[in-house]
């Protein structure tokens, strides 16, 4: 199948390997220039591991070539809309280049290809752009799909390769099978359903999540008061047939990357345009900001400012990953610098070489032994390939900082002796 994907940031890219590798020909589009000549030069616009072999092998093959010509969707049988969606400050989506790209496309496409859309949109977007298509495609027997993406950063591959199953929203039987036809190869059910009931069920899922990671995180506060091990707990619950072993019920760290708050926000914001009340999702961020002060708060109770610096450890939203978008890391090292400590950061991957503007008193260090010199305390905020490193070297200290595990990361390695650490969900254990 002929197959045309517009927007190439970490969900496009991922998706023009992945269809390429399951025998398509695939043109993979972006309009930035700049993107389209590193792809070409092998450089990801965003870490993730495996992606960069698997593009190669497209290109090599001959089933997956970049370009950043919009009239290049003329020729497609199938067009994938995978534009990173915006997110403003406030987690709320910036549909404007979305629906542009989507307007424009549709004016450019062969009127029986079909227009599927798997960036993140609002219940009721693609009906407004099937609308938007056949008012400017009169010609044609326009149709459009909604295939919601469940790609997660750092095993996105496997994600896709492995998928639980695909949920196909459509305008039509013909637009679902085209869509259908395409993945097949996968070997994933397929969930067909209109296009609306697809929006929503992307809504939903991510709202489940993240209300899985607030719960988990209020047993595990209830836990440290209390003297239990909330991940003792969380091994019982995922041993129940009715929640399962891949589970959300592990404390750690608050939900992050912006993906998850965006749709809770959403669906609250909705429910208060539906006028129905819907408390149990909307509490979902209240409870959710509470964990995110949770390292900041563990630290004060063993540290001042006056104690010496404060090293936070992992600034990547996930192992593997470059991207800093909405990062727990970077939150927590602001709410340091607010509390008068004298804040470093390290990440082994992390985009940036230098933090933005706004991060002012952070300091950046890319060299771990450096970054730990003289500090009082280490909070780890996400996995890190040099996640063992950093034990080894806490290790060889004669004065051992304090360990805040903010995420639960170090909790499930041999921690050395003499070093205090908090892990969320458990008091604290000197050794």
């Amino acid at each position: 199948m002929r197959l045309a994907i517009i927007g190439l940031w970490h969900l496009g890219c991922v998706f023009s390997g992945s269809l390429a590798a399951l025998g398509h020909s695939v043109v993979a589009i972006d309009e930035d220039d700049d993107v389209i000549r590193r792809l070409r030069a092998g450089k990801l616009p965003v870490e993730e591991p495996g992606l960069a072999a698997l593009l190669s092998e497209g290109v090599n093959s001959g089933s997956l070539r970049f370009s950043n010509t919009l009239g290049e969707v003329s020729s497609a049988e199938l067009v994938w809309l995978t534009i990173d969606t915006p997110v403003r400050s406030d987690d709320t989506a910036d549909l404007a280049p979305v629906l542009d790209t989507a307007h424009r496309v549709a004016s450019l496409m062969d009127s029986n290809s079909v227009l599927v859309i798997s960036s993140q949109i609002p219940l009721g977007t693609s009906r407004q752009i099937l609308r938007d298509a056949r008012s400017a495609r009169p010609d044609g027997c326009f149709e459009v799909a909604y295939c919601p993406e469940n790609l997660r950063l750092g095993s996105a591959i496997s994600s896709f390769r492995e998928a639980d199953r695909f949920v196909i929203g459509a305008s039509s039987s013909r637009a679902a099978s085209v869509v259908e036809e395409s993945l097949s190869p996968v070997g994933a059910p397929v969930l067909s359903m209109s296009l609306e009931s697809a929006e929503l069920s992307k809504h939903a899922l991510n709202a489940f999540l993240a209300m899985s990671v607030a719960f988990a995180n209020e047993v595990g506060r209830l836990a440290e008061i209390g003297g239990a091990d909330a991940r003792e707990v969380a091994k019982s619950l995922k041993l129940e047939s009715r929640i399962g072993p891949r589970s959300y019920v592990m404390p750690g760290g608050p939900i992050a990357g912006g993906t998850l708050a965006r749709d809770v926000r959403y669906l609250t914001g909705l429910g208060e345009t539906f006028g129905t009340a819907i408390p149990l999702i909307s509490s979902i961020l209240v409870s959710n900001s509470i964990q995110q002060s949770w390292a900041v708060d563990s630290l004060a109770e063993y540290c001042s400012p006056d104690s010496g610096p404060v090293l936070v450890f992992g600034l990547a939203y996930k192992q593997g990953t470059s991207t800093l978008r909405h990062s727990f890391g970077i939150d927590v090292a602001r709410n340091l610098v607010a509390r008068g400590y004298n804040t470093r950061t390290y990440d082994s991957l992390a985009e940036p070489t230098s933090l933005p503007e706004e991060n002012n008193g952070i300091e950046r260090i890319d060299e771990l032994e450096v970054a730990l010199e003289g500090v009082a305390a280490v909070i780890v905020c996400a996995e890190d390939s040099s996640s063992d490193r950093l034990l080894e070297l806490i290790r060889a200290k004669e004065s051992a900082p304090i360990l805040i595990d903010a995420a639960g990361i170090i909790a499930k390695r041999p921690v050395p002796e003499r070093v205090v650490i908090k892990v969320p969900g458990r008091g604290v254990e000197p050794r």
